[in-house]
Parts: C-alpha cells; sequence; structure tokens
C-alpha cells in the first residue's frame, strides 16, 4: 500500500469522525443546558401541584401525571447522553489514530544529524559550521558537517530499495546498505529513503541514531580505535588517545580530521589486556603502545610501502593481527 493510499484512507476515516466529535459535543452541551434550564421550572411545577393536591385531592392524578412526565424525560435523556458519550469516545479515539497516522505520513524532513546525535557523531572533520547553515541557525551544539553537501546518486538509493524493498521493517537493512557505500549516512541519501519507502522520517531517524554501527558524519580512510578497558586505562590509553589526536589533527570534539585521513574510535575493552595499552589501526592490533611511538604506528598509513604493507619496524614491534 502507498503511502498517498494510506493517507486518503486516513483522511476518509478521520475527517467524518471529526464531525462526529463535533456533532456528539455540541449535542451533549445542548442536552446538559436544556435541562439546567428546565429544572427550576419542573421543581416549581411539582411544588405548585403538591400545594394543591393537599388543598384538592382531586388534583392528585395532574401530581402523578406530572412525576411520569418528568421521570421519563430524565430517563430519555440519560439514556440519549449515555450513547452520545460512546459514540464521542469512539470517534475521539478513531480521528487521533488517523491524525497521527496522517501526520506520521506527512513525509516531514529529517532532523539534522547533530540534534540527532549529539557528541556521538560529531566527527567527520571538525570543521567550522557555514554562515547561514540551517545547524547554526536551530543552535547546534555540533557543527555542520560535509554531509550536508553530499553528492548522493539517486540510482545507488533506488537500486538498495528494489534490492531490499519499501516496508518500513527493511530500515536497517537499507541504512546498512547505504553506509555500505558512502561509508556514513549522507543526509540527502536519508532523504530520498524516505521519499521512495514507506519508512518514515522519524523511524529513519529512531534508528540511525539508536544503533552505534550508524554514522552520520563523514569517516576517514584509517579507522584507529583505542581500548578504554581497565587495563588499558591504567596503563595510559588517554595520554596515548591524546597522542593520536595531536598527530592527527583530530579536534577534541570530533572523532575524524578534517582531510578524513583518521577516524578514531574509543571502545569499551579488546580483549587483550595483556597486550595493554592497545591500539587498533585498520583491523591490525598494536600493544604496549606508547605516546612516543604514536607516529610510528599511523606513519605506515600515510606513507605505505610500494607493495601496499603497512607495517614497519618500530618501537611498537611487530603488529599482533
Amino acid at each position: 500500500m502507498t503511502r498517498s493510499l494510506q493517507r486518503l484512507i486516513a483522511c476518509l476515516i478521520g475527517v467524518p469522525a471529526g464531525l462526529a466529535v463535533a456533532v456528539a459535543v455540541s449535542m451533549l452541551v445542548t442536552g446538559y443546558v436544556g435541562a439546567v434550564l428546565r429544572a427550576p421550572s419542573d421543581k416549581e411545577r411539582i411544588a405548585t401541584l403538591t400545594k394543591e393536591a393537599r388543598e384538592d385531592l382531586s388534583r392528585e392524578g395532574a401530581l402523578t401525571a406530572e412525576f411520569e412526565r418528568q421521570t421519563e424525560v430524565s430517563v430519555r435523556h440519560i439514556a440519549r447522553r449515555d450513547k452520545l458519550t460512546n459514540v464521542l469516545v469512539v470517534a475521539v479515539v478513531l480521528f487521533l489514530v488517523c491524525a497521527k497516522w496522517f501526520v506520521a505520513l506527512a513525509g516531514r524532513p529529517l532532523p539534522s544529524p547533530p540534534r540527532i546525535q549529539g557528541p556521538r557523531t560529531s566527527g567527520g572533520g571538525g570543521a567550522p559550521s557555514p554562515e547561514g547553515c540551517a545547524c547554526a541557525e536551530a543552535g547546534a551544539s555540533t557543527p555542520c558537517h560535509a554531509d550536508d553537501t553530499e553528492q548522493v546518486d539517486p540510482g545507488v538509493i533506488d537500486a538498495i530499495i528494489e534490492r531490499y524493498g519499501k516496508d518500513q521493517s527493511k530500515a536497517i537493512p537499507i541504512l546498512q546498505a547505504v553506509q555500505l557505500h558512502y561509508r556514513y549516512l549522507p543526509q540527502p541519501a536519508l532523504e530520498m529513503v524516505c521519499e521512495r519507502t514507506e519508512i518514515t522520517a522519524g523511524q529513519l531517524a529512531g534508528v540511525s541514531s539508536f544503533y552505534t554501527q550508524f554514522r552520520h558524519a563523514p569517516v576517514g580512510e584509517h579507522i584507529v580505535k583505542v581500548c578504554h578497558g581497565t587495563a588499558c586505562h591504567v596503563a595510559g590509553a588517554p595520554a596515548i588517545n591524546e597522542g593520536i589526536r595531536r598527530y592527527t589533527g583530530i579536534a577534541t570534539d570530533t572523532d575524524t580530521d578534517p582531510q578524513r585521513r583518521f577516524t578514531i574510535e574509543e571502545v569499551a575493552c579488546m580483549g587483550c589486556c595483556t597486550l595493554a595499552p592497545v591500539v587498533q589501526i585498520d583491523g591490525v592490533t598494536h600493544g604496549h603502545l606508547t605516546p612516543d611511538a604514536v607516529p610510528d604506528a599511523l606513519d605506515p598509513c600515510l606513507n605505505p610501502k610500494p607493495d601496499g604493507a603497512v607495517r614497519r619496524k618500530s618501537r611498537l614491534g611487530a603488529p599482533v593481527v
């Protein structure tokens, strides 16, 4: 079922439900006001007939008839009120459900990555926010990234959607495929996915911000993972982390250098505490690292050997794969 058809169904159900709510409320209010206005005159009429019946026994029939009339009117009013109340409850529920459904299908723009992710996705170059940037206007605490102007090929997005489908349950595999192609989730790509599938903007934002595997900022060519487990932390992981940032030019509030050469990630534990402190560069684990040895570990990534090898002799010793 397409999004347009779903919105049409929501309108066809929601509009009559809204009218039913208005009619039911107006009838309940009218009935209540009428009962309140009738009450003084009914009481006065009962009091008058009661006085007349005490003076003339022939007036007892009129008093009894008035009691029956008022009782019948009250019973009808209560039954009518109960029916209108039931109709009002059902109509309100239908209206709210359809209104929420319609709004969810309205295709609202995706929230900007800084507001979705916060510090966790603040990487991607640390470039200052451009003037007039939407993030800057919104007062976001993290800078905008290059993904705001990323050139996204619609053909790539269409091929991914054709492979996995348009259903809302395919949000994760679609996002994984987009990230596999671009190495992160460009904002234009997310907007295309939202436009071409049944996945709402809120669902895309929620899924892509909940799972740490997804990135909303560009990732560097080389991934540097610094272990911050207990053993590595005690052995000097914070100092190594600072050394890597200084050497690569990665700012404190970002995780990727401006040239997108390196992306630094802090991990809880790599499972090799005997080698603490441990750093993993492009899947190669280096143990017993020191801040002074950071250049020796990263230089091969910047100046690889002709055969593509990145290992070299240094104070690190042989990398542990």
